[in-house]
């Protein structure tokens, strides 16, 4: 019987950074490096995790330390080059602030393209049209094209949708932080309903106080790397003593 959401064994995620020298420069110094020279860069680096349902995880780490390539990963957004992922159950994303949306359709037009991306029905989203509108507290601006949203507005409907999804396991960028304090709080008691649902939600972020709030376990990402894992009490303080 399988007991977990996500299992991550000794997954990494190699680029290549190529380099090349100006035209002029090479025709001075023709042993400079040329167009096939690259170095190796790991966005990830052998990472291993198992997640479980009924559980909030955070991921911290300084910008480019991996937290976003680690949580398309997961998603299947982003193959790793070694390692192997095993995801039991359905996932909803809300992981990049404008992905899924058009800026010349209006608000409503975008919730039945947004979700149809998720793999929501148009049956489904009829269905739960008025609570994705009610949740965004968005209905004054619902008619009117979302190239006028402000982000804040642009991640209330992007987290309005993604959380009206039927999925097992809930990945959350950053993105939460652009919202003003009310809305914020609001998001934050969601994931705990869902996590008190025996859901599995993993969300990457800077801001520690939600962190110490809702996560039960976290992963402090560095280079790529876990530095450490644990519990958040034992976590960010370490953290914030480097960070800070």
């Amino acid at each position: 019987m399988i007991d977990y959401a996500v299992n991550l064994v000794n997954i990494s995620k190699r680029y290549k950074v190529f380099y090349e020298a100006p035209a002029l420069i090479k025709s001075i110094f023709p042993f400079l490096k040329s167009p096939n020279s690259f170095d190796i860069l790991y966005a990830l680096n052998n990472i291993s995790m198992k997640l479980d349902y009924g559980k909030c995880y955070a991921i911290i780490g300084r910008n480019g330390s991996g937290k976003s390539t680690l949580l398309q990963t997961i998603a299947g957004i982003t193959t790793p080059t070694t390692g192997a992922i095993k995801v039991n159950g359905k996932i909803s994303t809300l992981l990049e602030l404008c992905s899924g949306f058009h800026p010349e359709l209006t608000g409503k037009e975008n919730i039945f393209l947004n979700s149809s991306i998720m793999g929501m029905s148009k049956k489904e989203v009829l269905e739960k049209f008025d609570k994705i509108i009610e949740f965004s507290e968005l209905a004054r601006f619902i008619d009117s094209k979302i190239k006028i949203y402000s982000s804040g507005m642009f991640m209330r409907l992007g987290f309005s949708i993604a959380i009206h999804i039927d999925f097992d396991i809930f990945l959350c960028d950053e993105i939460i932080a652009v919202g003003d304090l009310k809305f914020r709080n609001k998001c934050y008691s969601k994931i705990l309903e869902f996590k008190n649902n025996n859901k599995c939600i993993v969300f990457a972020s800077h801001d520690l106080e939600a962190v110490e709030k809702i996560a039960d376990y976290v992963f402090w990402l560095e280079r790529g790397s876990i530095k450490m894992q644990g519990l958040p009490s034992e976590i960010i303080p370490k953290y914030k003593s480097e960070n800070q």
